[in-house]
C-alpha cells in the first residue's frame, strides 16, 4: 500500500521545492531605495516611470497603479528578499552593482533595466543554495 493509508492510491512524491523567498512585508518605494543606495531617477529607470513619480509615491506611502510599475517593483523587493537571504545589505548593493560573468559581465541593476530580473533572481537563488554546501 505504499506511505498512504486507507483506500487511497499512492501519490508519486515530488522533491521538496522552495518557495520563493518573501520580505514579512513588503518593503515602501522609499525604504526599498534607500537600501539599495538608489537616486529616484534610478528608481525610476528600473520601474520604467518618472523620478516624479517615484517622488509621490515615496511622500504619500502609496505603491504604483501601473501594471508594469508594479511587476517591477515586486520582482526588485523579490530581488531584495532573496538578496538579503544570501547577503549583508551592503552586500545585495554589491552584487547589484559590480559586473559578474553570470551577467556577461553587466551589474544586476542592468540586468533589471533589460528585463532580465529573473536571471538576477536565479544567481541570487544559486548563491543561497550554494550556502548550504
Amino acid at each position: 500500500m505504499g506511505i498512504h493509508e486507507g483506500n487511497e492510491p499512492d501519490m508519486p512524491i515530488t522533491p521538496f521545492i522552495r518557495p520563493p523567498l518573501q520580505p514579512t512585508r513588503a518593503l515602501t518605494v522609499l525604504e526599498l531605495r534607500r537600501l539599495l543606495s538608489l537616486s529616484r531617477d534610478k528608481m525610476a529607470d528600473l520601474l520604467r516611470t518618472t523620478a516624479k513619480s517615484v517622488e509621490r509615491w515615496e511622500t504619500t506611502g502609496s505603491q504604483p497603479s501601473g501594471e508594469i510599475q508594479r511587476t517591477r517593483l515586486a520582482k526588485l523587493q523579490e530581488i531584495v528578499a532573496w538578496g538579503q537571504a544570501v547577503y549583508t545589505d551592503e552586500g545585495v548593493r554589491e552584487f547589484l552593482t559590480t559586473p559578474l560573468p553570470v551577467f556577461e559581465y553587466r551589474t544586476g541593476f542592468q540586468m533589471i533595466e533589460q528585463d532580465q530580473a529573473d536571471l538576477v533572481i536565479s544567481a541570487l537563488i544559486a548563491d543561497f543554495e550554494g550556502l548550504g554546501s
